[in-house]
């Protein structure tokens, strides 16, 4: 069940800063029940996404995206980065400040090549296992 902790406006948080923002996000952070192995950052476009906040997680946000707002996804690429993790996702974690963790960013395009999500995701180490497929056949 998708449960967000912290729903915020982006352009108030860029300007909050000192910068001025380029476009209007939309951003959820996620953090899973007791005890968390993730902790999730997902930023949308909010003209393209308008109200999306406001449903219930029905499963696959790709789905929503593609069948609600009929955004035509083409591609979406994934890094995995080993890191420390800071005092915060430490606790939110449950493991003591320091320990391996690690990043996953994630940004999808649309069939028009517009950047459609931006997604940070912080998984611990020691209780996270990745799979990666890729189809050779053709």
């Amino acid at each position: 069940m998708f449960t967000p902790f912290h729903i915020g406006s982006f352009p108030e948080e860029v300007s909050r800063l000192g910068r001025h923002p380029a476009a209007r996000l939309l951003w959820a952070e996620h953090q899973e029940p007791t005890p968390s192995v993730r902790l999730e950052t997902t930023f949308l476009p909010a003209d393209l996404t308008a109200g999306i906040l406001d449903l219930a997680d029905e499963g696959s946000l790709w789905a929503t995206m593609r069948d609600r707002y009929g955004i035509e996804l083409s591609r979406s690429t994934a890094v995995l980065e080993s890191i420390v993790l800071d005092d915060s996702s430490s606790a939110q974690l449950n493991v003591r400040p320091g320990s391996a963790g690690t990043l996953l960013t994630r940004t999808t395009f649309d069939a028009g090549d517009r950047r459609v999500e931006f997604a940070r995701d912080v998984y611990r180490s020691d209780r996270a296992s990745f799979e990666v497929s890729v189809d050779l056949s053709s």
